[in-house]
């Protein structure tokens, strides 16, 4: 006997994944205050959303149980959404850092 259970419902939509990471995201943005603090903001980030696509890779492309449910009934866009919202919090960690670059007109490495 096959079950097959509805996973829509207890799945994020689009927009409530890219606004949660925006929401993650905006405390990144105080790295444009010193080159620094970016550098550190970047790594974090980096770690963070990392362990965060590392989580949603594997919900759709390695649990067994979950993989074919998700595909057929979420569709590719949404394993398309989930992956690359959580690369967000390193660009915005980015931008900061570039930003903070520009601002105090040093072109030196992080470190």
């Amino acid at each position: 006997m096959i079950i097959i259970a509805e996973i829509s419902d207890k799945m994020s939509s689009i927009p409530k994944m890219w606004g949660i990471m925006a929401v993650f995201s905006a405390p990144l943005l105080i790295g444009a205050i010193r080159r620094w603090v970016a550098c550190i903001l970047l790594m974090i980030a980096i770690v963070l959303s990392g362990w965060i696509a590392y989580e949603a890779y594997h919900e759709a492309f390695i649990e067994v149980g979950m993989k074919e449910a998700i595909r057929n009934e979420m569709g590719w866009w949404w394993i398309l959404n989930s992956l690359f919202s959580t690369l967000l919090p390193v660009f915005v960690a980015l931008g900061a850092l570039v930003w903070s670059r520009t601002r105090s007109g040093d072109n030196c490495r992080c470190g």
